[in-house]
């Protein structure tokens, strides 16, 4: 039987290192219709689809985390920054000047432990203990993330009809693998990934992309350049997810 189409999806992404292997059928966002998403959630372009922030204002995404790991958190803002900037041409450049940054949120100059879900936050970083993470049945890899579109009353803040993006999404961290396996390159290379899940990126593998690579490729089944955001990635944002900005 089909979901209504206003029902509230989640789209679940499961990092998979080490873990089981991605399916093929998966498509990057922008790229080609992903059934799942599309099922549910009327297709890849914002409003069912994105950040609310990425689409009225100037780049910005909030953070909230359960753990202040400040020298992750530092490489991952300085890199999403980098990564994601607004130098150079192209319709990246044209339509978010300033590139996209990741803030701390609610203090923007110091790591700061919050769980609080205001109307600002868009994604909350979950930072779990071993017992946590594998009593939950969980394998080894670093990371799984869900994203739900914001309810009708939270558009409405705003003056927004729903759908307007999604809020919250939620980022949960096998907090094990970072202390004992990876190196802190490959950590934030790890929460790079994570957030373009938490973006509306699906993992994704190969075929129909030139070049191959893309911040959705999933380390352990494709081999591309993981946890980068690729020229591709720059370009499905804006042709895709907020074409109507």
């Amino acid at each position: 039987m089909a979901l209504p189409i206003l029902l509230l999806a989640f789209i679940f992404n499961v990092l998979a290192v080490t873990s089981a292997p991605v399916n093929a059928a998966y498509t990057i966002c922008g790229l080609a219709p992903n059934a799942h998403v599309n099922s549910a959630r009327g297709g890849c372009t914002y409003p069912y689809n994105g950040f609310r922030w990425m689409q009225v204002g100037p780049g910005t995404i909030y953070k909230i985390s359960n753990t202040c790991r400040t020298p992750e958190e530092s490489s991952l803002r300085a890199d999403f920054a980098t990564q994601l900037s607004g130098n150079g041409s192209g319709a990246f450049a044209t339509t978010w000047p300033s590139g996209w940054h990741i803030e701390r949120y609610p203090n923007l100059n110091a790591c700061q432990t919050s769980t609080t879900v205001d109307n600002l936050v868009d994604i909350k970083l979950d930072w779990q203990a071993y017992a946590t993470w594998y009593g939950a049945g969980r394998g080894n890899y670093g990371g799984v993330t869900s994203s739900v579109l914001g309810s009708a009353a939270w558009c409405a803040t705003f003056g927004d009809p729903w759908p307007c993006g999604f809020h919250i999404s939620t980022i949960q961290l096998n907090q094990y693998r970072f202390n004992n396996v990876y190196t802190a390159a490959y950590g934030t290379q790890v929460l790079m990934h994570e957030v373009g899940h938490a973006m509306g990126f699906n993992d994704y593998c190969g075929g129909g992309m030139s070049p191959y690579n893309s911040i959705s490729e999933n380390d352990s089944d494709c081999g591309g350049a993981f946890g980068h955001y690729q020229p591709i990635d720059r370009s499905r944002i804006v042709d895709t997810i907020y074409k109507n900005r």
